[in-house]
């Protein structure tokens, strides 16, 4: 379904059919809209209800104003809890200073939490919302085109331990979500290549088409770099930024791809038991690269990409994916700036992934490509060929 948005562009919903349903709206100026929005959903709230938004220093600066503003405008009062920006900000002792602050405040069961802000805040709000006074609920204002086109969507919530990413979380559906990327005018340029990643990745594992869209977008610089030195990068993350904020409709075109393959795998598979596997291609890596470097060095998306890149050196490896293909993803991948990970041994990071929660019956299980678009997931590889795909991605940035 679609309605008329502003004269630029139309108002995508896009619906989740999970166990409880939800839609998200999508578009640029959608926020403009939130009061009409809330207006569908007014047998759900009343008046006296407060929202509590929940967002961080960074976000706060650039649209907490806007959207406190909007809520006020649909009759509404709302109060902010500003946390710290980063990872640093999704940890239980965090968490347990925004359920004490919303207990201060007199929030109660009828209150409405708004997560404002990237995947972080997302996660930590929409898990605050889920156990405080037993559930309340929560609406996903995501800022980043990552938590647009992955972590909003699902209705995953988490904080980390330090034994690893997102240990302590549950499984609770926001009511709905808006996905304005007006909003993406004000990410850095780097967060843009995190969520690019993130729709690689989607059509990797499920849409072969949305991957190739892609491909061909940047398919010059791409040649370009065929043309240079083995390591030379054809992108950088300017250029990036530069060529999806151009073009909005093809950016609003890949993102709704990107959640509709999400919307897709969770409605078959809601609490992770089978195919949603399937959307951690990369992540198996990607989780311990961030915990030896401390979450500090890569952010989220750039450990995912190089967590595909040995994902799909491993399919290649074992057989898995034509040797062609693998080297036309592969050329993709390590097109897209990264920091080097230096001083990272394949041995270290072997073992930091046994750590990680993606791992059934005692054994660890990979994402892997049987080909562009299909993605399977594997268990009980041999420790010797995860070793040499981990070792052939490293040596390429060595």
């Amino acid at each position: 379904m679609e309605t008329s948005g502003n004269s630029r562009t139309k108002i995508q919903r896009i619906k989740i059919e999970v166990d409880e349903p939800y839609e998200i709206f999508l578009g640029r100026g959608v926020i403009e809209k939130f009061p009409h929005i809330m207006e569908e959903y007014k047998n759900i709230f009343i008046k006296s209800a407060s929202f509590i938004v929940i967002t961080d220093k960074n976000v706060a600066k650039h649209h907490l104003k806007k959207v406190t503003r909007l809520l006020k405008k649909s009759g509404y009062r709302s109060l902010s809890y500003i946390g710290r920006s980063g990872e640093k900000f999704k940890t239980p002792k965090e968490l347990f200073k925004i359920l004490r602050w919303m207990a201060k405040k007199g929030a109660t069961r009828d209150s409405v939490v708004l997560c404002l802000g990237g995947g972080v805040v997302g996660d930590i709000g929409g898990f605050a919302a889920s156990i405080y006074m037993r559930g309340c609920t929560y609406i996903q204002i995501p800022t980043t085109l990552l938590a647009m086109v992955d972590s909003s969507v699902g209705g995953k919530t988490a904080v980390d331990l330090p034994e690893g990413k997102n240990l302590v979380g549950s499984f609770y559906n926001p009511l709905l979500i808006i996905q304005d990327i007006n909003f993406l005018k004000t990410l850095p340029p780097r967060e843009f290549t995190c969520g690019l990643a993130e729709i690689i990745k989607a059509g990797l594992i499920f849409n072969e088409k949305l991957f190739s869209r892609i491909y061909k977008k940047f398919d010059i610089e791409l040649a370009e770099c065929n043309k240079t030195a083995k390591k030379t990068k054809a992108l950088d993350h300017e250029l990036i930024k530069e060529k999806l904020m151009e073009d909005p409709d093809f950016l609003t075109g890949i993102i709704k791809y990107a959640v509709k393959v999400k919307a897709e795998v969770v409605r078959e598979d809601e609490k992770e038991k089978g195919l949603r596997m399937l959307l951690n291609f990369g992540h198996t890596f990607a989780h311990g690269i961030e915990k030896i470097y401390k979450y500090k060095k890569f952010l989220h998306g750039e450990a995912v990409i190089l967590g595909m890149q040995m994902a799909v050196e491993l399919s290649s490896i074992i057989g898995m994916l034509e040797k062609k293909k693998s080297e036309k993803v592969l050329q993709f991948l390590k097109a897209l700036p990264i920091p080097k990970p230096r001083k990272l041994r394949a041995s270290r990071l072997y073992r930091a992934m046994l750590t990680d929660k993606k791992r059934k019956a005692g054994e660890q299980y990979f994402i892997l490509l049987k080909d562009i678009g299909y993605g399977i997931y594997e268990s009980g590889l041999p420790r010797q060929k995860v070793l040499k795909a981990i070792e052939k991605t490293l040596e390429y940035y060595s």
